[in-house]
C-alpha cells in the first residue's frame, strides 16, 4: 500500500467508529455496491472465528440480486457470480466452503471485517444493467483496453528487492491502443508490434484492471477503479529464453 494512502484509510477508520453501526438485511443489500474505502482496520471488536479468513480483498464492484452477489471491476471486467447468505452479522461467500466476513451498515456504507481485522467499505451505486449483462456475457469490455500504454521496467515487489526488468528485444516504450485494435487484442489475444525494424507478433496476456497491478488512484480521486494493465509474451518467431513485457494504461 502506498505510503501516501496509510493516513487516508486510518482516518477512514476512525470516521467509522462502530457507534452508528445497524444490522443489514437480504433485502437491504439488493442492488449495485461499489468499494470506496480499504483499511487494516484499528483492531477486531471482541473475537472473531477462524471462519472469518479474509480473501484477497479488492477494490471491485458489486451487483446484488436476490442470493447471488455478481462481483465485477465496472464497466471494464466480470470476475464471477457467488452466492450469499447472511447469518446475524456475519455475510457467508460460496455454497461449499464459505468465507464469512463481519458485515454491518454505517452512515449509509457498508462495512466488511474480516478475521484479520481488514476493513473493505462499500457505497450504493447505479450501473447500467444491458452493460452488466454484456460483462456477464463476454468477461470483458474490450474498449476499456483503448488508450495509451507504458512499458514497465522498475518493480518494487512487497516481498523481494526492488528491480528493473530487461528485456532481449527492444521493446516500445508505449503503445498507442485503438478502439479496433483493442477488440483485436480482446478476442484473438494477439498483437503485431515492430521489433528491430520488423514486424512480430506477440500474444496478449493477463489483462487486468486490478488497482493492485495498475496502481492506486490519486490521494482525493473519486476513481477507486484500477488502470489497465497487460502483458505480452513472443510468439514462435522468437527462439530465445521466454520473457514477458508488462504494460500499464497511462491515459485514455
Amino acid at each position: 500500500m502506498p505510503i501516501s494512502f496509510l493516513p487516508c484509510f486510518l482516518l477512514l477508520a476512525f470516521f467509522f467508529s462502530g457507534k452508528n453501526a445497524k444490522a443489514i438485511t437480504v433485502a437491504g443489500l439488493q442492488g449495485g455496491w461499489t468499494t470506496r474505502g480499504l483499511a487494516p482496520g484499528p483492531g477486531c471488536d471482541g473475537e472473531m472465528s477462524e471462519e472469518h479468513a479474509a480473501p484477497s480483498v479488492e477494490i471491485e464492484d458489486w451487483q446484488i440480486s436476490g442470493d447471488t452477489i455478481s462481483v465485477f471491476r465496472y464497466p471494464c471486467e466480470f470476475f464471477r457470480a457467488t452466492p450469499f447468505s447472511l447469518r446475524g452479522d456475519s455475510l457467508y461467500f460460496g455454497a461449499s466452503k464459505p468465507a464469512a466476513c463481519r458485515a454491518e451498515m454505517e452512515k449509509g456504507f457498508l462495512k466488511l471485517t474480516w478475521r484479520d481485522c481488514r476493513q473493505q467499505y462499500f457505497k450504493r451505486d447505479t450501473f447500467d444493467l444491458p452493460m452488466l449483462e454484456k460483462l456477464r456475457r463476454d468477461s470483458v469490455n474490450c474498449d476499456c483496453l483503448a488508450g495509451t500504454f507504458q512499458l514497465v521496467t522498475h518493480f518494487e515487489p512487497l516481498d523481494a528487492e526492488p528491480f528493473d526488468a530487461e528485456f532481449p528485444v527492444r521493446m516500445p516504450k508505449h503503445l498507442l491502443v485503438s478502439k479496433m485494435l483493442a477488440q483485436k487484442m480482446c478476442t484473438q489475444k494477439q498483437v503485431t508490434l515492430e521489433i528491430a525494424g520488423t514486424k512480430k507478433l506477440f500474444y496478449v496476456m493477463h489483462v487486468s484492471w486490478d488497482n493492485l497491478l495498475g496502481g492506486y488512484p490519486e490521494k482525493g480521486s473519486d476513481n477507486w477503479r484500477g488502470q489497465c494493465v497487460f502483458f505480452l509474451s513472443p510468439a514462435e518467431w522468437w527462439k530465445g529464453e521466454e520473457f514477458r513485457a508488462r504494460y500499464k494504461m497511462i491515459s485514455k
